[in-house]
Parts: structure tokens; C-alpha cells; sequence
């Protein structure tokens, strides 16, 4: 028999429409979000999992997203986020595993991306829980739109483009 699973690239196309649904619903929040654009560098082609754009579609941040099992401390998982906020002159980029965010800010002084602020999903705390945890990420991904929003108005994180 024939099974469908959610995958991290379901929940990535999921996270997109959900920025997007609260964002257009609220003038609160100024953001859109993409996914799967190619970032082209030197060493070749980077696919950030979630872009997120201020009104005027300026790219603002890069997220890279895992399921649970994946931890958020992952070497590859932050090289990868650092490497691609760098490439879009980025001050800041988010890792997600449902489970756990982490905000990360580059340091002024150090030129180093440091964490800021963490996030916490209650009830996941595995890849299949993703789906049936739905309302429980999303109620995490208004906190984080929140505190974005939060951080961007106040200077916090500054857009660089």
C-alpha cells in the first residue's frame, strides 16, 4: 500500500504558507516568505530551506530548517546558514527543527554570528510528530514572527542588502 510522509520539505512548503497567510492578515507584520531560491557562490549552489522578505521583497534573513532529529547545534546545519547569510549580507539567519529555533546575530566587534534568542516547541520531539504538532509549531512560529518584528523595528537586527 501506497503511504504518504510529511517530510521536511513538506513542513519548509507548510512553514512559507503559514508566514505568509498571518503576514497578509495583519498589518502588524511585514514579511513574506520563499523557499528554494539558488544562491550562487564561488563554491557552487546554495538552496536556503526559507527566505524571509520585508515589503519591498528585500531579502531580510535565511532559515535553514530540520526535522527533530536533526539538532540545531548541527556543525553542517549552522556552516550552512552562516555561509549563506554571509553570501546575502545578511546580520542575522534562523535554524529551525521544529522542536528548537535559534536566532543568531552577527557581532559587530567579532564579525561572528552569535545565538540571541531560542524558541521551544512543545509536544515534538520527533520527526513524526511534525504533522499532528501542527498547531503547536505554528503557535512557535507567531512567537518568532513576533520577536522578529520586534528585533527589526528596534534596529536589533539591521537589513543589509
Amino acid at each position: 500500500m501506497t503511504q504518504l510522509n510529511y517530510n521536511e520539505r513538506s513542513w519548509v512548503i507548510d512553514l512559507i504558507s503559514e508566514i505568509n497567510l498571518v503576514s497578509s492578515n495583519r498589518t502588524t507584520f511585514q514579511f513574506r516568505a520563499t523557499g528554494e531560491q539558488t544562491l550562487t557562490t564561488s563554491d557552487g549552489r546554495l538552496f536556503p530551506d526559507l527566505i524571509l522578505q520585508d515589503e519591498n521583497l528585500n531579502v531580510i534573513q535565511g532559515w535553514e530548517c530540520k526535522f527533530p532529529d536533526t539538532s540545531i547545534l548541527d556543525d553542517d546545519l549552522l556552516s550552512n546558514a552562516k555561509i549563506k547569510a554571509e553570501t546575502l549580507n545578511l546580520e542575522s539567519f534562523l535554524v529551525w527543527n521544529v522542536k528548537e529555533a535559534c536566532l543568531y546575530l552577527k557581532n559587530n566587534d567579532s564579525g561572528e554570528f552569535e545565538p540571541k534568542k531560542n524558541w521551544f516547541t512543545k509536544k515534538v520531539n520527533s520527526r513524526e510528530d511534525v504533522f499532528s504538532a501542527s498547531q503547536e509549531w505554528k503557535k512557535t512560529l507567531f512567537e518568532i514572527m513576533t520577536d522578529l518584528r520586534d528585533l527589526f523595528n528596534n534596529g536589533e537586527i539591521k537589513t543589509s542588502f
